[in-house]
């Protein structure tokens, strides 16, 4: 039987904690950072090795170019000294970068042309530059131009140039070499048309002749510029010709 006049004990209600403080650490300055310095010193690294190795190519570069340039030199001064002296027979220098070549057969058919030359010395001359024009062809086959510029390490542009010049020239020489044969062969034959005709067959044949030698010439010089030693001619009491920027 239950009792009358007790109730039951209320129970009290829980309280819920608050939070736990949470630690929070306290933030480095950014120069105080170990990681910051570990990505600056990894950084100064990457470019200390980039500019060492730009600096070790860059003088590789140089010693290259300067080891090019003087087999330029070298090579081309070995072919001017094998030329020159050729070159010297035929003709004279014309400023600042040409070369005259056998002007004594063109004054000579234009004497007999004119009638005021006589056939026997238009003959004589002519034949005199037939010969000197065998004479110096053959000498340029003489030397092998291969050899100069072969195992050199010399650039392609440099070494066409050569070969180009050195075949260029001798083409022309065996071209006024047939010209001066047919002058002569003009100046021995009777006036009239068949004097003509082989008299424009000789100034034919020595346009193309004058037209290959100035390649040929124009390919030396363009070598030796290649090559830093061109020296440009000048007439008699002038300044030499300008080869750069000045002042």
């Amino acid at each position: 039987m239950a009792i009358k006049g007790k109730s039951k004990s209320k129970t009290a209600k829980a309280v819920t904690r608050g939070p736990k403080p949470a630690y929070v650490p306290v933030k480095k300055p950014l120069l105080a950072r170990r990681g910051l310095w570990m990505g600056v010193a990894s950084v100064l690294g990457v470019l200390l090795i980039a500019g060492l190795w730009y600096g070790f190519a860059k003088e590789a570069e140089e010693n290259r170019a300067q080891e090019l340039d003087e087999a330029r030199a070298a090579a081309v001064e070995e072919f001017g000294n094998a030329i020159d002296p050729i070159l010297g027979t035929i003709g004279a220098p014309v400023p600042p970068a040409s070369w005259s070549s056998f002007t004594e057969l063109a004054k000579a058919l234009d004497r007999l042309e004119s009638g005021e030359g006589q056939p026997a010395v238009v003959a004589e001359t002519a034949s005199g530059v037939a010969g000197t024009a065998n004479t110096a062809w053959q000498a340029m086959n003489e030397f092998d131009e291969v050899a100069i510029v072969r195992g050199q390490g010399l650039d392609e542009t440099f070494v066409l140039l050569v070969l180009h010049s050195n075949d260029t020239l001798v083409q022309s020489l065996k071209l006024y070499e047939q010209a001066g044969e047919l002058a002569a062969m003009a100046a021995q034959a009777p006036e009239g048309a068949e004097r003509d005709a082989l008299v424009e067959r000789a100034r034919g044949t020595m346009g193309v002749a004058q037209a290959l030698f100035d390649d040929g010439y124009g390919y030396y010089v363009e070598a030796q510029a290649l090559a830093g030693v061109f020296e440009p001619t000048s007439l008699p009491g002038n300044l030499p010709f300008p080869t750069g920027p000045t002042g």
